[in-house]
């Protein structure tokens, strides 16, 4: 086995983990937590998701490029004008997210977690980032557990053994730490390799208005994503209250596996393929690769759709809450949700491949769009499956859209 193929199984066998930590998780608060915590557990998930990525800006999509380009010496400046960049954005951004708890959507009594959650994991991620880039997957993906994964177990952990501690400020704190273990653990890296060493290193303003001119169609596109995927919860919280954020959250974070097991499984390592090939001009094994993308993506979504379907009964059962029965059209719709956005992966692929950002950001645009447009509509009346339901129609249009710009740009399945 070559020492490719045991960072593949390094990678898996982390991600798995993780997935399989989350669901424990969510599944644990659900048996012993009330419904509304359950929500109020959601809404802090879901803000840290949104608010990590504005702090990012998509800047790394610049840095990728530009810290291969240079000599290892030349490394550090690179780091350190990234570094600068992203305190600029925690100081425009991070005073503006005190309205998630003015708005009420959290407790101020999570305020300060919040803060000391966000930005550990966003460092975190930056720092999984650089060590991609630079051919330390193993490093890259414990660094990744520790920011998604670890903490989770910890948590189940800590209640077994003392459960008067079963409270969600424990659990935020579990999380800090561990997502402070994980920067540390990455600074050591980092600084191993000499990326860290600054000594008479200049800020390049110039370098870095470049970056975010780069990096904002990225920006831009994965922002109005995760906005379709997330900003629900936040309309059901101020129309319904925290029980129906509670049951959303529990039937989004199972329906949610489908796109993490057919990502990880099989998307992750397939699109750099047809990535590289393309760019080698060998048509040949991009459409092999192409095709093999579209075969695992479909066979996964369904194999994963129907573990899911019979999953979720057999979770209620136990669980013995006859409010999740009633609201079960909201869980499908959801896991219906994931298999679009797994299906429309197949195009994605193949506009990014071809240098299509801007028209795979303007698909998400359009779908953002009828997603706030359908929240406003459907959310008052008929709650969480009024939610689910904008869910799937906006993420179909995403697709649609994506299918047809790549028929036209690409030719469809022919390159």
């Amino acid at each position: 086995m070559t020492f490719a193929n045991n960072y593949n199984l390094v990678g898996l066998g982390l991600r798995g983990a993780s997935i399989f930590g989350k669901f424990i998780l969510v599944t644990y608060l659900a048996t012993v937590f009330s419904l509304a915590d359950l929500g109020i557990y959601g809404l802090f998930i879901t803000s840290v998701v949104l608010v990590t990525y504005l702090l990012g800006l998509e800047f790394h999509t610049y840095t990728t490029r530009e810290i291969l380009a240079v000599k290892p010496e030349a490394r550090p400046n690179i780091v350190l004008n990234q570094i600068v960049m992203h305190v600029g954005a925690y100081l425009l951004v991070l005073p503006f997210v005190l309205l998630i708890f003015w708005g009420g959507f959290l407790p101020w009594s999570t305020a300060l977690l919040f803060y000391v959650v966000v930005i550990f994991v966003h460092i975190g991620q930056e720092i999984y980032r650089i060590l991609i880039i630079l051919s330390r997957p193993t490093a890259a993906y414990l660094v990744s557990f520790l920011l998604h994964g670890s903490w989770t177990f910890v948590v189940i952990l800590v209640a077994w053994l003392w459960p008067a501690w079963q409270n969600l400020n424990v659990i935020f704190s579990l999380w800090a730490g561990s997502a402070f273990l994980g920067v540390i653990v990455g600074a050591i890296l980092l600084t191993q390799m000499g990326l860290l060493h600054f000594q008479k290193k200049n800020v390049d303003f110039t370098w870095i208005w470049q970056g975010i001119q780069v990096g904002y169609k990225f920006f831009i596109g994965i922002i109005a994503y995760r906005i379709i995927d997330l900003s629900d919860r936040y309309f059901v919280q101020f129309f319904h209250g925290d029980t129906e954020v509670g049951i959303y959250t529990l039937f989004g974070s199972i329906a949610n596996i489908a796109q993490e097991f057919v990502f990880a499984g099989f998307v992750s390592i397939i699109f750099p393929k047809i990535v590289s090939s393309l760019e080698r001009g060998d048509l040949v094994t991009y459409r092999t690769q192409l095709q093999r993308l579209k075969q695992s993506v479909f066979r996964g979504s369904m194999i994963i759709g129907l573990v899911l379907t019979v999953g979720i009964y057999l979770l209620i059962f136990l669980l013995q809450r006859e409010e999740l029965l009633a609201a079960l059209p909201a869980y499908f719709l959801l896991l219906g949700s994931a298999i679009v956005l797994n299906l429309s992966m197949i195009p994605h692929y193949q506009l990014y491949a071809h240098g299509q950002d801007r028209r795979i950001m303007w698909a998400v645009i359009w779908g953002l769009g009828l997603n706030l447009i359908l929240n406003t509509i459907l959310i008052p009346s008929f709650s969480i499956i009024g939610a689910a339901l904008a869910t799937i129609l906006s993420f179909s249009v995403v697709g649609v859209l994506k299918w047809w710009f790549a028929r036209q740009i690409v030719g469809g399945s022919n390159q």
